[in-house]
Order: C-alpha cells, then sequence, then structure tokens
C-alpha cells in the first residue's frame, strides 16, 4: 500500500470513526433516557415497530464503526509492516 493510498484511507477512516462514536453515544443516550419515540395511545405494533426502528439506526451505526476501525487497522497495519520491513527485521511466526 502507498504512502498516498495510506493517507486516503486515514482521510475517510478517522472522521468516519468519530462520527460514529458520536451517533453511538446519541443511540445510548436515546435508549438509557427512555426517549423511543413513545405516546400513550401507540398500539403494541406502533410501539414494538418504533423500538425496532432504534434498534436498527443502533446496529447500523456499530457495523459502520466496525467498518471505518478496519480501515484504520488496515492502514496502520501496512505502515508497521512496511516499516519492519524497510528496517530488514524478518518475521516471527
Amino acid at each position: 500500500m502507498s504512502k498516498l493510498h495510506r493517507k486516503f484511507l486515514l482521510l475517510l477512516a478517522v472522521p468516519g470513526t468519530l462520527g460514529c462514536v458520536l451517533a453511538l453515544a446519541e443511540f445510548f443516550r436515546e435508549i438509557i433516557g427512555n426517549r423511543v419515540p413513545w405516546r400513550p395511545l401507540l398500539s403494541p405494533r406502533e410501539h414494538y415497530l418504533a423500538v425496532g426502528s432504534a434498534f436498527s439506526r443502533g446496529f447500523a451505526t456499530g457495523f459502520f464503526l466496525c467498518f471505518f476501525l478496519m480501515l484504520v487497522a488496515v492502514a496502520v497495519g501496512t505502515w508497521y509492516e512496511q516499516r519492519r520491513e524497510a528496517r530488514g527485521v524478518r518475521p516471527t511466526v
């Protein structure tokens, strides 16, 4: 992986990770604070749909957080591997 690719990867991954962490914090505040959309006259079906919608947002946020963290791991891992090869250190198995 070239230096340009690694910089581009980090340019995408770092703001994406920060955005996902903020969205995940908002999701937890919504769930812990019991702010799931609810009205007293909701039918059980509407209530479960509202809860399902909230949890699906949390699932999507968690998925993209993992995706962006993987991008960071690939960028840092290839950088570390290239530095180790440049120093002439043999990998241990």
